[in-house]
This record gives C-alpha cells, structure tokens and sequence, in this order.
C-alpha cells in the first residue's frame, strides 16, 4: 500500500568553530492532518525553543546539540572522514534525545539513479519502537540513496533518492579530501522519509 505525502523539511545552520550548527528548523507535513513545527536555536542566549503547535517549550541550549535534518548532512560529512560509528544530540518535542548510528555492512545496491556501492548504516536504539536503516553512497558523498524506517509492527516505510541536482560544496577544509556538500533540490517517492520516536 503506497501514498503521497508532501513533507517540507529544512535546517538553516551557521559555521561555528569548523563545525556547522543549527540556527532554525522548519518541518511541514501535509496529509490528513497538517503538522507545522519550528523550532529556533539562539546561541546568544543559550535558548532552544518552539512556539508551534499544541505544546510550546524551551530548553537550555547545550553545545553540539542539533536538529532532526541537520543530523543528516553531519552524517554524511563524519563518513566521509572515515568515523563507522557516531552519534548526535538532538533537540525534539522538549527535550534532548541521542541518535546513535553504526555501520553495518557495504552492499550495491540499485536505485533510480544507477548502481551504487554504499555503506548500511542502522540507527542503534535502546527502545524497540523503530528501526532505521540507511544505506549512503560514497560515490555521492555518502548522501542516502534509500531509507527503511521499520515499526514495531513490522510494517515498513521506504524513502528512495530519485534525483538530485545542483551540487555545491558547503564546507571546505585544507586538510580534507571530502568536502561537505548539500543537494539543493531532490525528490523522493515510494514513501516518505519520516522521522519518528
């Protein structure tokens, strides 16, 4: 059973100390019901906070901590340096949760976009709420070309890399071979990449 479901998702982010850290985050989901959550992080202030939606809340700002988008590119940039095992602090609904990630196998896989080799990587939780599993291409510096989000009643939501365009280098250093880049346009179909507790 398929459906289309339109999600918007961003992060804005802000270089800081050769590390990108997020400055506002926008989700927008239209399906039956519509879902709108932003939330902004003033550093200044040592503030996180959201005033969507039915629950507004605030949270101390703590250093390294990011969004649920952002999380994504800082993956991609941490495999490209070699890192197999990595976690990020995100900041969520009124709290903080640790997203923990480890690299499982390589495998080719075929896609839209021709076959690639890619590294599986699974989301490690201490929960059994949801199993995530992501599969990225070296080729396109290690952004996922699939992602299985797996419920606990076995049902399965796969989110597939189509397209993508216009690839620009987004972070640069002397002593790196692997810029950190970022996709300005892409699609995905056969399911939505969703993010879940």
């Amino acid at each position: 059973l398929f459906k289309r479901v339109k999600v918007v998702e961003r992060s804005r982010a802000a270089l800081h100390e050769g590390r990108l850290r997020p400055v506002q985050y926008y989700y927008e989901r239209h399906e039956d019901k519509e879902k709108l959550v932003i939330i902004d992080f003033d550093w200044d202030k040592g503030e996180i906070k959201s005033t969507t939606g039915k629950k507004p809340w605030l949270l101390a700002s703590h250093p390294g901590t990011v969004d649920k988008m952002l999380y994504h590119v800082l993956l991609m940039h941490d495999l490209s340096t070699g890192l197999r095992s990595v976690e990020y602090k995100i900041a969520d609904r009124g709290k903080f949760k640790t997203y923990r990630f480890q690299v499982i196998a390589e495998e080719n896989l075929d896609t839209a976009l021709g076959k690639f080799e890619t590294l599986k990587i699974q989301r490690i939780r201490s929960d059994n709420k949801q199993t995530q599993t992501f599969w990225c291409a070296p080729k396109l510096n290690y952004i996922p070309v699939r992602v299985d989000s797996e419920e606990k009643d076995g049902s399965i939501t796969t989110a597939k890399l189509r397209k993508f365009s216009d690839w620009e280098p987004l972070i640069t250093t002397q002593d790196s071979e692997n810029p950190l880049v970022s996709p300005t346009a892409k699609e995905i179909s056969d399911g939505s990449l969703q993010h879940l507790d």
